[in-house]
């Protein structure tokens, strides 16, 4: 029978250790000196709240760690940097990871310059508000989904992903100017992934502050678009469609399945309290029959109201409507989609024995 195995105690702290992990705590990163040491890192940080509670060691004399790891010279070349041109040309520059990037600043406590939005010397054509084109009424119904309206400084803008909306902004500059700047958004705390960048766009304009005011987009959340609808030419309103579904609509399509089930194969999502009945007299208009309005509340993703239409070719009515004229304005992506189930239901009908009820054999 062998002899079991002596226990060893764990060596403690002699005056020297401590009086090195003073001297260095702040100047050098703890698995350092837990290596010079010879003890784990989370000895370093019991110790040094210990001694900190003690006041033995005193936080203003700390050291962020990213002049630790990086040195002051670096840190001060980044932060100068990220400043002025924000996270992107820092990572490329420095060839860095962006979230390492976001992580430094946030240790080092800086923060992007604001640089001041003009709010003088934007062009708008006034023409529109009485004869609108099919770029203002595509304006309007994306700043219906996506836009808003500051109700005391006159001004309109728009916060959203920076590839959607670059691809609209020249409709857009067709009868106004814009103020614009691209925004890095901070990593996600849950999984730490970095957010796609976003597009801010400012415009300063009385008169078009006081048209959208008067058509309820002071108030659009939980409004009714009837107001502005029925100012707009019969042959603009597929435009305004257009632009509210590139803003707040989602189409989902599927060749083996037609449609997911589950998501809806076409939807516009809003508030809660939406006041559904411009959508409805659509819907009307179109003999489109089988659509849902479906309310929800959750803690984790807030309250909404989606309408919903769920039939292949019910949805592709109202696709067809929207996309009646011109149809190269707009969200790229989702014109691609609808030229996707135009092909499938075309080939459905030239190949009728190849499909089963759920889809494709």
């Amino acid at each position: 029978m062998s002899n079991p195995t002596p226990h060893t105690k764990k060596e403690g702290w002699s005056q020297e250790d401590v009086a090195f992990l003073i001297e260095n705590y702040g100047k050098m990163l703890q698995k350092d000196i837990a290596a010079h040491l010879n003890k784990n890192v989370a000895s370093i940080y019991n110790r040094s709240s210990i001694l900190r509670n003690s006041g033995k060691i005193f936080i203003k004399d700390f050291v962020p760690w990213p002049i630790t790891k990086h040195g002051k010279d670096f840190i001060d070349k980044l932060t100068e940097k990220y400043k002025e041109y924000g996270v992107a040309v820092c990572s490329k520059e420095f060839n860095i990871r962006e979230k390492e990037i976001f992580n430094i600043v946030s240790a080092m406590g800086v923060k992007r310059s604001k640089k001041p939005i003009p709010k003088t010397n934007y062009r708008f054509d006034t023409s529109v508000l009485s004869k609108p084109t099919k770029e203002f009424a595509y304006f309007l119904g994306y700043m219906w989904g996506d836009g808003h309206i500051h109700k005391t400084r006159s001004m309109i803008g728009f916060d959203c992903a920076f590839d959607d909306l670059s691809s609209l902004y020249s409709y857009f500059y067709i009868f106004s100017s814009w103020y614009s700047e691209k925004r890095q958004r901070q990593p996600s705390r849950k999984n730490g992934k970095i957010p796609k960048p976003i597009l801010t766009l400012r415009h300063y304009n009385r008169d078009l502050y006081d048209y959208l005011a008067s058509n309820n987009y002071a108030s659009k959340s939980g409004g009714s678009a009837n107001c502005i609808l029925d100012k707009l030419p019969a042959n603009l309103r597929s435009f305004w469609w257009r632009g509210y579904f590139d803003a707040d609509g989602h189409i989902s399509f599927s060749k083996s399945k037609q449609f997911q089930k589950t998501g809806g194969a076409l939807s516009i999502c809003s508030c809660f309290d939406q006041e559904w009945d411009f959508a409805i007299k659509l819907m009307t208009d179109l003999n489109i029959e089988k659509y849902e309005i479906e309310k929800s509340t959750c803690l984790k993703n807030g309250s909404k109201s989606v309408l919903v239409i769920r039939d292949t070719l019910e949805s592709v009515k109202f696709l067809d409507y929207i996309y009646l004229d011109f149809p190269q304005m707009g969200l790229g992506r989702k014109f691609y989609v609808y030229t996707q189930i135009k092909e499938y239901l075309e080939y459905k009908i030239k190949n009728p024995h190849l499909f089963t009820r759920k889809g494709l054999k």
